[in-house]
């Protein structure tokens, strides 16, 4: 899977393409996830989820929407294996193939529970976590006023700043194990031993680390980042030998300077991998990483009462819709947010009529209350 030698700098780059090329054909299955949601006013839920599984050759022409052949059983097996699909027992199932797409169906009517609940789950390769999400529900009744709030928050199992706390302790364990492991042929030319230390600082830790970076905040730009690494770490190698040979060193010492910094390199991004891998850093998430086929998603919300506020795609009345994919919650929570408010319109009008009425009662006091005569001046009492 790796390469060596002289390409040793691109081992990591490599890592990331040869999981690809191993992993993934030109066939690829992929599932588009819908969810339907209504909730009435006293919060009883109609839960309806599907799931859409279709083939397609990613060699294909951009934009063709041409589906391959895929048979119900091939579906299902597939949704068995990535998914923690509904329980018969508690929800309504039904599936059918159109058209080349595998459409498995739930759906179940239920009584908000107490704390809220979860019906999606993913697994990522390998029991390496999974994508899941979480709906919370709350009513509150107020004297003029019902307000009902949904919040739905689909997760991925990456913590990008997690893992690139772990990521950026390890490059830094990397450098100061390549320095250490070459300081006895460095001597103690000061100078080229700095050179050295900075070289392999600027030309092999930073790209790399700005490849995770890349990988984990922006997945959809990893293909620029991986060119910067290749073309910054292509030649290190060779620089840092240049560097060893202005020192003064002879062809022979050059050789052999040569032969231990590149099984020096390659021994120590093995244990910079290792180090990952017991860190439990997640890479890739339950998603894989084809970041131009995206798994899509649709959430549609019917809430109980007219919205006041929501982060939806779109609305209409009380309608709202949420279409994402699996980028969006790459390294992050993906959240749907819904808040909506019913008047209590008889109670209100009572209230203002009983206001009218009382201020107009107040009015018609002051009104009707008999004028005091005028008091006579001290001159008119003399007389």
């Amino acid at each position: 899977m790796f390469l060596s030698n002289k390409n040793w700098t691109m081992r990591l780059a490599f890592l990331f393409l040869g999981f690809s090329l191993l992993c993934c054909s030109c066939i690829t299955t992929r599932v588009d996830t819908n969810f339907r949601t209504e909730i009435d006013k006293e919060g009883n839920f109609h839960r309806v989820m599907e799931f859409a599984v279709y083939r397609f050759d990613t060699e294909a022409e951009k934009g063709s929407t041409t589906r391959l052949a895929i048979s119900s059983e091939e579906a299902l097996d597939y949704l068995s294996e990535n998914y923690l699909l509904p329980d018969s027992r508690e929800w309504n199932i039904t599936f059918e193939l159109i058209d080349s797409v595998y459409y498995f169906r739930a759906d179940r009517e239920f009584s908000y529970p107490e704390g809220g609940f979860s019906d999606y789950l993913r697994y990522a390769p390998d029991n390496g976590g999974e994508s899941k999400n979480r709906v919370e529900f709350s009513r509150r009744t107020g004297f003029f006023s019902t307000t009902y709030t949904y919040q739905e928050v689909f997760t991925d199992i990456i913590d990008a700043e997690k893992a690139l706390a772990e990521v950026t302790t390890g490059i830094d364990s990397l450098k100061q194990a390549i320095i250490s492991g070459m300081s006895k042929e460095l001597g103690g030319n000061e100078k080229t031993a700095q050179e050295f230390a900075t070289a392999v600082e600027e030309h092999y830790c930073k790209p790399l680390l700005q490849l995770f970076e890349t990988l984990y905040y922006n997945p959809t730009e990893f293909d620029s980042a991986e060119a910067i690494y290749k073309r910054e770490t292509e030649n290190l190698q060779d620089k840092l030998v240049e560097l060893y040979r202005q020192g003064g060193a002879s062809p022979v010492a050059v050789l052999a300077f040569r032969k231990k910094l590149d099984s020096l390199l390659s021994e120590e991004q093995k244990q910079f991998e290792d180090y990952l891998e017991r860190r439990g850093v997640v890479l890739f998430g339950a998603y894989g990483y084809d970041f131009e086929n995206p798994f899509n998603f649709r959430c549609e919300v019917l809430m109980p009462a007219g919205v006041v506020a929501t982060n939806a795609s779109t609305k209409e009345a009380n309608r709202l819709v949420w279409e994402f994919d699996n980028l969006d919650l790459w390294g992050k929570e993906f959240s749907l947010y819904a808040e909506s408010r019913e008047l209590h319109w008889f109670r209100i009008i009572i209230v203002t009529l009983g206001a009218v009425v009382i201020i107009g009662l107040v009015v018609f006091i002051i009104l009707r209350r008999p004028k005091r005569g005028k008091l006579p001046t001290p001159s008119e009492t003399s007389v």
